[in-house]
Formats: structure tokens, C-alpha cells, sequence
């Protein structure tokens, strides 16, 4: 039982990393350019003086928060189709 736990918040943990160093935002400067959110985010608030990193941040914490949700939901989904894994003795605790 603890073994799936920690592999699930090892997927969780996988899928979220991902998707903040991935998902993409507009640069505020230059029209049709993205970049990283999170760099944007990062340069739009320490190094620019007028810098507005509010739309990058909000599209990187939307996207990280669908992500785990949707994964939540398709792990539920997938254990409810095919049930509870057979167990092994050795995955029994003493």
C-alpha cells in the first residue's frame, strides 16, 4: 500500500516539474514570442522594472492545476475499471 502511494506522488510530482519547465507564455515585449512561463515569470519580476509577470504566472498555475487534476481523475477512472491490483506477498506488511 505505501509502495503505490509513493509512486503515485512520484507521478504526481513527475507530471507537474514537466509541465512548469514546458509550458509555454507569451513574452509581454514581443508580440508572437513565447518562452517558458516560468522564465518568464522569474525575468518579468526581478529584472524588469516595469515587468508584469501576472499573465505568465497565471497561465503556469492554471496549467500545472488542470494537469493534476485531469491526472487525478484518469488514475480514479483506471482503478475503478480494473479494480484493486492483485496483491503480492511481497508487497504485505508484517
Amino acid at each position: 500500500m505505501r509502495r503505490s502511494k509513493v509512486k503515485r506522488f512520484g507521478l504526481y510530482l513527475a507530471a507537474a516539474l514537466t509541465c512548469f519547465f514546458v509550458t509555454p507564455a507569451p513574452l509581454p515585449a514581443h508580440d508572437g514570442q513565447l518562452a517558458p512561463a516560468f522564465v518568464v515569470v522569474i525575468f518579468e519580476n526581478f529584472f524588469q522594472t516595469q515587468g508584469k509577470p501576472e499573465e505568465a504566472f497565471w497561465i503556469l498555475t492554471i496549467s500545472i492545476s488542470t494537469l493534476l487534476i485531469l491526472l487525478f481523475l484518469i488514475i480514479k477512472v483506471v482503478e475503478r475499471i480494473f479494480g484493486p491490483k492483485a496483491r503480492n506477498s511481497s508487497d504485505e506488511t508484517v
